[in-house]
């Protein structure tokens, strides 16, 4: 999710209370997801960049968002609905 006053706003956006897609409809200007709510497809690692993907694979506990991070395509706020662990060989 990417907020334009980020450093004034997002702290404050309490998305344990508020539903996470209403903050995504609301505040994100992430064109890809905020028509859907935030939601993003189900996906592994080497799809994103790197700095978005630890944040977003650190997140190892179902319904449980991430602390704001900032990418080079702004700042972000993840929730994982469901955390699925891969295996590597």
């Amino acid at each position: 999710m990417k907020f334009p006053s980020f450093k004034n706003g997002i702290r404050r956006i309490p998305l344990e209370f508020l539903p996470f897609a209403d903050a995504a409809n609301t505040y994100s200007d992430d064109r890809m997801t905020y028509t859907n709510g935030g939601e993003m497809p189900e996906f592994t690692s080497g799809r994103f960049n790197i700095t978005f993907e630890s944040q977003v694979f650190g997140i190892q506990k179902d319904s449980s968002f991430s602390k704001p991070f900032e990418t080079e395509f702004g700042y972000h706020r993840k929730k994982t609905e469901q955390y699925k662990a891969t295996h590597q060989l």
